[in-house]
């Protein structure tokens, strides 16, 4: 599949999947490749999210918060007796390494698969020769997982992004 992905959408599906391995996530999701979109490389998909102040620092920011605690989670673990200085410290530490020594690479969870093959289907719906970014990111909606359709909503409606999107991506091949 990824042959016909454009060097572009082949470095953000490579840039999310380091920014899950940095995070220590156990699986690459859709905020992951819309993180790889807004960090890979200028392109349409990028100039659109940015537009409508969707940037790579709000995306990390919310991934991090599914794994920080705050002060009164902290309390009210203490009161059961777990420490959450050393939780914190294990969740620091980097992955296990593999046989190579190098930190294992996540694998692609079942929300980002879904993103992955809605992209296709979105470039044979338009008769496009290649997978782009911006298929990518009409994948990302066409798949609505929760976390990120909310946090997309934060800047855009899914309607006003996808229209934003095919607007730039002109006619089909």
């Amino acid at each position: 599949m990824f042959e016909k992905f454009t060097k572009a959408a082949r470095d953000t599906v490579t840039t999310a999947m380091a920014e899950a391995t940095a995070t220590h996530s156990p699986d690459v999701g859709p905020r992951h490749l819309l993180l790889g979109i807004l960090t890979a490389g200028a392109t349409p998909a990028r100039e659109v999210l940015e537009g409508v102040g969707l940037d790579a620092a709000a995306v990390r920011a919310d991934i991090r918060r599914d794994i920080e605690l705050g002060e009164s989670d902290a309390e009210a673990l203490r009161s059961i007796g777990i420490d959450l200085d050393a939780v914190r410290a294990n969740l620091g530490e980097p992955l296990e390494p593999s046989h190579t020594g190098r930190a294992k690479r996540p694998s692609f969870g079942r929300d980002a698969k879904k993103a992955l093959e809605l992209s296709l289907r979105e470039a044979v719906l338009r008769k496009d020769r290649a997978i782009t970014a911006e298929h990518l990111l009409l994948g990302i909606l066409r798949g609505g997982e929760a976390r990120t359709a909310r946090l997309i909503a934060e800047h855009i409606s899914a309607r006003e992004l996808r229209d934003a999107l095919i607007g730039s991506m002109g006619n089909a091949a």
